[in-house]
Protein backbone atom coordinates (compact mmCIF):
# COMPACT_ATOMS: atom_id res chain seq x y z
CA UNK A 1 0.00 0.00 0.00
CA UNK A 2 2.61 2.62 0.64
CA UNK A 3 4.58 1.77 -2.30
CA UNK A 4 1.60 1.97 -4.50
CA UNK A 5 0.95 5.60 -2.84
CA UNK A 6 4.53 6.59 -3.15
CA UNK A 7 3.98 5.53 -7.16
CA UNK A 8 0.75 7.72 -7.26
CA UNK A 9 2.58 10.77 -5.41
CA UNK A 10 5.53 10.01 -7.77
CA UNK A 11 3.53 9.87 -10.79
CA UNK A 12 1.63 13.33 -9.63
CA UNK A 13 5.33 14.91 -9.44
CA UNK A 14 6.34 14.07 -12.92
CA UNK A 15 2.89 15.05 -14.56
CA UNK A 16 3.60 18.55 -12.58
CA UNK A 17 6.97 19.01 -13.98
CA UNK A 18 5.39 18.11 -17.26
CA UNK A 19 3.21 21.14 -17.43
CA UNK A 20 5.73 22.98 -16.21
CA UNK A 21 8.24 22.51 -18.55
CA UNK A 22 5.66 23.78 -21.50
CA UNK A 23 4.16 26.76 -19.63
CA UNK A 24 5.25 30.06 -19.66
CA UNK A 25 5.43 31.36 -16.00
CA UNK A 26 4.09 34.91 -16.35
CA UNK A 27 1.27 34.57 -18.49
CA UNK A 28 0.33 30.78 -17.98
CA UNK A 29 0.30 30.21 -21.47
CA UNK A 30 2.27 27.43 -23.08
CA UNK A 31 5.80 28.15 -24.16
CA UNK A 32 8.35 27.39 -27.24
CA UNK A 33 8.49 23.35 -26.03
CA UNK A 34 5.41 23.42 -26.58
CA UNK A 35 4.93 24.38 -29.96
CA UNK A 36 6.28 21.28 -30.91
CA UNK A 37 2.74 20.48 -31.16
CA UNK A 38 3.23 22.21 -34.93
CA UNK A 39 4.60 18.75 -35.63
CA UNK A 40 0.99 16.93 -35.17
CA UNK A 41 -0.83 19.68 -37.66
CA UNK A 42 2.36 18.55 -40.06
CA UNK A 43 1.79 15.11 -39.71
CA UNK A 44 -2.00 15.76 -40.30
CA UNK A 45 -1.20 17.72 -43.25
CA UNK A 46 0.83 14.50 -44.89
CA UNK A 47 -1.95 12.27 -44.16
CA UNK A 48 -5.44 14.41 -45.07
CA UNK A 49 -3.51 16.98 -46.91
CA UNK A 50 -5.55 19.66 -44.10
CA UNK A 51 -4.04 23.08 -44.59
CA UNK A 52 -3.37 24.77 -41.22
CA UNK A 53 -1.93 28.54 -40.13
CA UNK A 54 0.76 29.56 -37.95
CA UNK A 55 0.31 33.22 -36.93
CA UNK A 56 2.87 35.76 -35.07
CA UNK A 57 2.00 38.31 -33.46
CA UNK A 58 3.60 41.44 -31.55
CA UNK A 59 2.34 43.76 -29.15
CA UNK A 60 2.55 47.16 -30.96
CA UNK A 61 4.89 49.87 -29.20
CA UNK A 62 5.23 47.49 -25.76
CA UNK A 63 8.49 49.01 -24.63
CA UNK A 64 6.24 52.24 -24.93
CA UNK A 65 3.97 50.91 -22.14
CA UNK A 66 6.80 49.88 -20.28
CA UNK A 67 8.57 53.10 -20.24
CA UNK A 68 5.78 55.51 -19.32
CA UNK A 69 3.98 52.72 -16.45
CA UNK A 70 6.79 50.79 -15.80
CA UNK A 71 7.74 46.96 -15.79
CA UNK A 72 5.41 45.64 -13.54
CA UNK A 73 2.28 47.01 -15.61
CA UNK A 74 4.11 45.92 -18.32
CA UNK A 75 3.77 42.25 -16.84
CA UNK A 76 0.44 42.76 -16.24
CA UNK A 77 -0.37 44.05 -20.06
CA UNK A 78 1.49 40.78 -21.05
CA UNK A 79 -1.41 38.55 -18.74
CA UNK A 80 -4.42 40.58 -20.25
CA UNK A 81 -3.33 40.26 -23.66
CA UNK A 82 -2.75 36.60 -23.08
CA UNK A 83 -6.22 36.23 -21.20
CA UNK A 84 -7.95 37.58 -23.89
CA UNK A 85 -5.82 35.03 -26.29
CA UNK A 86 -7.32 32.90 -24.02
CA UNK A 87 -11.05 34.00 -24.33
CA UNK A 88 -10.39 34.60 -28.27
CA UNK A 89 -8.24 31.63 -29.38
CA UNK A 90 -10.00 28.25 -28.44
CA UNK A 91 -9.10 24.66 -28.60
CA UNK A 92 -8.12 22.26 -30.97
CA UNK A 93 -6.05 25.91 -31.53
CA UNK A 94 -2.84 26.35 -30.07
CA UNK A 95 -1.10 29.44 -28.18
CA UNK A 96 2.06 30.00 -27.17
CA UNK A 97 4.05 33.28 -25.49
CA UNK A 98 6.97 33.15 -28.54
CA UNK A 99 9.23 35.36 -26.27
CA UNK A 100 9.10 38.68 -24.84
CA UNK A 101 5.51 40.30 -26.78
CA UNK A 102 5.75 37.94 -29.67
CA UNK A 103 2.73 35.15 -29.52
CA UNK A 104 3.17 32.17 -31.72
CA UNK A 105 -0.49 31.05 -32.28
CA UNK A 106 -1.18 27.63 -34.38
CA UNK A 107 -4.31 27.22 -35.94
CA UNK A 108 -4.64 23.62 -37.42
CA UNK A 109 -7.79 23.39 -39.16
CA UNK A 110 -7.77 26.94 -40.73
CA UNK A 111 -6.73 28.63 -43.73
CA UNK A 112 -5.25 32.12 -43.89
CA UNK A 113 -8.14 33.70 -44.84
CA UNK A 114 -10.06 32.09 -41.61
CA UNK A 115 -7.05 33.31 -39.23
CA UNK A 116 -7.01 36.19 -40.55
CA UNK A 117 -11.15 36.80 -39.48
CA UNK A 118 -10.16 35.32 -36.12
CA UNK A 119 -7.39 38.00 -35.57
CA UNK A 120 -9.90 40.63 -36.85
CA UNK A 121 -12.17 40.22 -34.31
CA UNK A 122 -8.92 39.76 -31.68
CA UNK A 123 -7.71 43.10 -33.07
CA UNK A 124 -11.56 44.57 -32.17
CA UNK A 125 -11.55 42.96 -28.53
CA UNK A 126 -8.16 44.85 -28.03
CA UNK A 127 -9.62 48.11 -28.47
CA UNK A 128 -12.45 48.55 -25.52
CA UNK A 129 -11.20 51.03 -23.20
CA UNK A 130 -12.04 48.76 -20.73
CA UNK A 131 -9.59 45.95 -21.10
CA UNK A 132 -6.19 47.74 -19.68
CA UNK A 133 -6.37 50.33 -17.28
CA UNK A 134 -3.42 52.25 -15.34
CA UNK A 135 -5.08 54.39 -12.73
CA UNK A 136 -7.67 56.26 -14.31
CA UNK A 137 -6.13 55.75 -17.92
CA UNK A 138 -7.21 53.17 -20.80
CA UNK A 139 -3.94 51.81 -21.94
CA UNK A 140 -4.52 51.16 -25.44
CA UNK A 141 -3.64 47.46 -26.49
CA UNK A 142 -2.82 46.51 -30.31
CA UNK A 143 -0.44 43.82 -32.04
CA UNK A 144 0.80 43.22 -35.49
CA UNK A 145 0.39 40.11 -37.13
CA UNK A 146 1.85 37.65 -39.67
CA UNK A 147 -0.15 35.24 -40.87
CA UNK A 148 1.37 31.84 -43.24
CA UNK A 149 -1.02 29.08 -44.24
CA UNK A 150 0.61 26.34 -44.87
CA UNK A 151 0.08 24.47 -48.12
CA UNK A 152 3.08 21.99 -48.44
CA UNK A 153 5.33 20.65 -46.27
CA UNK A 154 7.65 22.12 -44.98
CA UNK A 155 10.24 22.26 -41.43
CA UNK A 156 9.15 24.52 -38.80
CA UNK A 157 11.66 26.97 -39.02
CA UNK A 158 11.11 28.07 -42.44
CA UNK A 159 7.07 28.30 -41.79
CA UNK A 160 7.83 30.36 -38.62
CA UNK A 161 10.14 32.40 -41.10
CA UNK A 162 7.33 33.01 -43.57
CA UNK A 163 4.57 34.14 -40.61
CA UNK A 164 7.73 36.09 -39.26
CA UNK A 165 8.45 38.10 -42.70
CA UNK A 166 4.58 39.34 -42.96
CA UNK A 167 4.51 40.31 -39.22
CA UNK A 168 7.57 42.34 -40.41
CA UNK A 169 5.47 43.78 -43.51
CA UNK A 170 2.40 44.65 -41.13
CA UNK A 171 4.98 46.96 -39.17
CA UNK A 172 6.39 48.23 -41.98
CA UNK A 173 2.97 49.09 -42.98
CA UNK A 174 2.57 51.43 -39.58
CA UNK A 175 1.42 48.47 -37.13
CA UNK A 176 -1.85 47.22 -36.21
CA UNK A 177 -2.24 45.10 -39.20
CA UNK A 178 -2.80 41.52 -40.27
CA UNK A 179 -0.82 40.31 -42.93
CA UNK A 180 -1.13 37.12 -44.75
CA UNK A 181 2.21 35.89 -46.30
CA UNK A 182 2.87 35.77 -50.19
CA UNK A 183 5.96 35.00 -52.00
CA UNK A 184 7.66 38.02 -52.46
CA UNK A 185 7.75 39.75 -49.18
CA UNK A 186 11.29 40.95 -48.35
CA UNK A 187 12.90 38.87 -46.31
CA UNK A 188 14.26 39.30 -43.12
Amino acid sequence: KMLQDRNQELERLVEQVEKLSITDPLTSLFNRRKMIEIKTAQNQFLVNEKTFTLAILDLDHFKKINDQYGHTFGDIALQTFANLLNRQIISPNLVARWGGEEFLLLFPLHNGQDTQRQLEALQEACSNDQLLRYRMDSVHLSFSAGIYEVENYQNLEDMIKCADQALYEAKSLGRKQIILYKEGLSVV
